[in-house]
C-alpha cells in the first residue's frame, strides 16, 4: 500500500487543488482493479509501470501541455526564428553602425571608437537575439494552450496543414543559383558600412598617427565638400543598392532579370563613382602633399597615380561582378 500512496501523491501534487481527493479516489480504485485479490509487490510495480509516469497521468486527467511548444507549432516557431532573427541583427548593427559613426568626433581615437563598436555589436546582438527568442517562444507558447485543436500535425508557413498541393509551391533551386540568406544581409550591412564612410570621411579617411600612445586621425584624405557634391548621385546609388539587395532576397536565386538588375547597378555606380574620383578637388591638397614628401614624388603624379589606381579597381570590380551574376543566371 505504501507504493500506492506515494503513486497517488505524485500524481495528485501536479492537479489543482480541487481535483486531488476525488482524481485520488478513482486512482486508486483503478489500481486496485487491476491487481489480483492476492498480490505481491512485483505485480504492483507492474501494474504501476502500465500506469505510466505520475506526470503523464496528471497531465491526461487535467488536459495540460507537458510541453512548451507542441509538434503541431515547432516547426513553425524554429522557422520564423531563422528568418527574424538575422533580421533583427542587422537592422540593429546597421542603427549602431550609422549612430557610432556620425557621432564620431575629428581627432578622436580611431582604435577607441572600432573596438567601442565591436564590443556594443556584440552585446547588442545577443541582446536583440535573446529578446526575439522570447517573445517569440512566449507568442508560441501561449499559442499551444488557447489552440482548440487537437491535432497534433505540424502547420506551414501559412499556418495550413501540410499536403501534396503545398509542393507545388515548392521552387527547385540549383545550388550554385541560390542566393543566402547571410549573402543579402551581408549587403544590407554593407551598404550601411559605405554609406557611413562616405559621409564621414573627413573623419575616418586620413593620416593616422600614433600620440600619447593612442591611434589619433590627424589629417583627412578627401574633400567633404567635393563628397557632398555627389551626394545625390550617390544616394540613388544607395537607393538602387538597397532595392537590389530586397529583389534578391525575393527572388532568392539568380535569375535573367535579376542579373540584369545587377549589371545596370554596377554600371551606373561604376560611372558615378569614376566621375567622383575625377574630380580635381576629390583629394585633400594637404593629404596630397604629406605623401608626395614620404614617397618623393611630384604631387600632380602622385594624385594620378591614386586616381587611375582607384579607377583600375572600380573597372576590375565592375567586370568580376557583371561576369558573376551572368555566370550564376545562365541555365543549368
Amino acid at each position: 500500500m505504501d507504493l500506492i500512496d506515494k503513486y497517488i501523491q505524485e500524481v495528485q501534487r501536479r492537479l489543482p487543488g480541487n481535483k486531488r481527493k476525488k482524481i485520488g479516489h478513482e486512482l486508486r480504485a483503478t489500481i486496485k482493479d487491476m491487481l489480483p485479490e492476492e498480490y505481491s509487490e512485483e505485480d504492483l510495480r507492474h501494474v504501476l509501470s502500465k500506469l505510466g509516469n505520475p506526470a503523464v497521468v496528471a497531465s491526461n486527467y487535467t488536459g495540460r501541455h507537458m510541453h512548451l511548444i507542441g509538434p503541431r507549432y515547432f516547426d513553425l516557431y524554429v522557422s520564423l526564428l531563422k528568418l527574424i532573427v538575422p533580421i533583427a541583427i542587422t537592422i540593429s548593427l546597421i542603427t549602431l553602425l550609422v549612430t557610432s559613426f556620425f557621432n564620431l568626433e575629428l581627432n578622436s581615437s580611431i582604435v577607441n571608437t572600432f573596438v567601442l563598436f565591436i564590443s556594443n555589436g556584440i552585446s547588442r546582438a545577443v541582446s536583440v537575439a535573446v529578446q526575439v527568442f522570447c517573445w517569440l517562444t512566449i507568442i508560441f507558447a501561449i499559442l499551444e494552450r488557447v489552440s482548440s485543436s487537437k491535432k497534433s500535425e505540424p502547420l506551414t508557413m501559412n499556418f495550413e496543414e501540410w499536403t501534396p498541393n503545398h509542393l507545388k509551391d515548392v521552387e527547385l533551386i540549383a545550388v550554385e543559383k541560390r542566393i543566402s540568406k547571410s549573402h543579402i544581409y551581408g549587403s544590407f550591412l554593407g551598404t550601411a558600412v559605405w554609406a557611413t564612410i562616405y559621409f564621414n570621411a573627413e573623419k575616418l579617411i586620413g593620416i593616422y598617427e600614433t600620440i600619447d600612445g593612442e591611434l589619433l586621425f590627424v589629417m583627412p584624405a578627401l574633400n567633404q565638400e567635393s563628397l557632398m557634391a555627389w551626394s545625390i548621385p550617390v544616394v540613388i546609388v544607395l537607393l538602387v543598392q538597397v532595392a537590389l539587395s530586397f529583389y534578391k532576397l525575393l527572388q532568392g536565386k539568380w535569375t535573367k532579370k535579376l542579373a540584369l538588375f545587377e549589371t545596370f547597378y554596377e554600371i551606373m555606380a561604376t560611372v558615378i563613382f569614376i566621375g567622383l574620383v575625377s574630380s580635381s578637388t576629390f583629394f585633400n591638397p594637404d593629404f596630397i602633399v604629406y605623401l608626395a614628401n614620404v614617397f618623393d614624388m611630384a604631387n600632380m603624379q602622385l594624385e594620378r597615380n591614386f586616381i587611375f589606381g582607384i579607377i583600375g579597381i572600380l573597372m576590375l570590380s565592375l567586370v568580376l561582378n557583371i561576369y558573376n551574376a551572368w555566370k550564376k543566371a545562365r541555365p543549368t
